[in-house]
C-alpha cells in the first residue's frame, strides 16, 4: 500500500528506534508480538472476519473501514515523529521492503518504515531537495483526482529540477486485452490460476482496495499537468538513475504492471 498514508533516515527517526508488526490487511486489532500471539491473533482476525461479513461488510467494506482507522493512527503517529530533514530518495508505499540509501515511508508503521506519511497531504521534505521517487503498486490505492494529483503536485514540488520519479500501477490497458482474449496464460501469470470465466481477470484488477485504474495515456496527462516532463513508458528496470532501479521481479509484477518514469 503506499507511503503514504501509499517507498539516508534522519537518526530521530531510525527505524531501530521503533518496531512494529504489521497487520494483516483488513484487520483492525493490534499486531502481534510473539509466535503465539501470532498464531491467536490469526484465529481472531479469522472469527472477526466471519462476524462481520454476517453483518454485511464483505471484503471490500472491511478494508475501508481499516484504511480509514489505520489512517487515523497514522495521523497521530506523525505528531510525534519529526520529518527527515536530509531525505535525497524516497521510497513510498514500503510496507516490509526496506529500501538502503531511501527514506521509506508508509502510511502506518512496519519494520521497514523509516517515516509514515500521508501521500494526500503536503510531504514532509523541503521544496527541490529530493534526486528520486520511487513507488510501486501504490498510486492506484490514492483516490483519484483530488488525492492522486495532489501526490503527484507535491512529488514535483519535492523533487530537484531534472530529478525522477518512477512508478509502477496495474497496467489497466493489459487487463483489458486480457480480458477481450480470455488469455488464461496472464491470469495464471497474475495469481488467478486456472479460471472458468474472463470476468475473474478484471475483476482481479479492480480489487486489492484499488481506487483508480491507469493506462499510460491517463498517467502521461496527469504527470505532464503536475509539471513532469519527458514521461515515459519505462521498461523493468531500465532507469537511468540506478537508484531506481528497484523494480520488483516477482512473475505477477512483471506480467501486470505499467512502469512510467519521469522527470522535474
Amino acid at each position: 500500500m503506499d507511503c503514504g498514508l501509499v517507498q539516508g533516515a534522519d537518526p530521530e527517526i531510525s527505524i531501530g528506534r521503533r518496531r512494529r508488526a504489521s497487520r494483516p490487511e483488513g484487520s483492525l486489532a493490534p499486531p502481534p508480538t510473539t509466535r503465539n500471539d501470532g498464531i491467536v491473533f490469526q484465529r481472531i482476525t479469522a472469527g472477526s472476519k466471519e462476524i462481520l461479513y454476517r453483518l454485511g461488510l464483505d471484503e471490500q467494506a472491511r478494508s475501508e473501514v481499516a484504511f480509514f482507522v489505520r489512517s487515523l493512527i497514522a495521523d497521530l503517529e506523525r505528531l510525534a515523529e519529526r520529518p527527515p530533514s536530509d531525505a535525497t530518495y524516497l521510497h513510498f508505499g514500503c510496507g516490509l521492503d526496506r529500501f538502503d540509501g531511501f527514506v521509506n515511508c508508509d502510511r502506518v508503521r512496519t519494520p521497514a518504515t523509516d517515516c509514515v506519511v500521508d501521500v494526500r497531504g503536503r510531504l514532509p521534505f523541503r521544496t527541490a531537495s529530493v534526486s528520486g521517487i520511487f513507488h510501486q503498486h501504490v498510486f492506484e490505492h490514492v483516490d483519484y483526482p483530488r488525492g492522486a494529483r495532489r501526490f503527484l503536485e507535491e512529488s514535483a514540488r519535492v523533487l530537484r529540477p531534472g530529478g525522477r520519479l518512477r512508478m509502477g500501477v496495474p497496467d489497466l490497458a493489459r487487463y483489458v486485452d486480457a480480458y477481450v482474449r480470455r488469455d488464461a496464460e496472464f491470469a495464471r501469470r497474475v495469481g488467478l490460476g486456472e479460471i472458468e470465466f474472463a470476468a475473474r481477470i478484471l475483476n482481479h484488477a479492480f480489487g486489492h482496495g484499488h481506487r483508480f485504474l491507469y493506462d499510460f495515456e491517463a498517467l502521461r496527462v496527469e504527470l505532464e499537468r503536475a509539471g513532469f516532463r519527458e514521461v515515459r513508458r519505462a521498461g523493468h528496470r531500465d532507469s537511468a538513475d540506478p537508484m531506481l532501479n528497484r523494480d520488483n521481479d516477482r512473475p505477477d509484477r512483471t506480467t501486470d504492471t505499467l512502469f512510467v518514469e519521469a522527470r522535474r
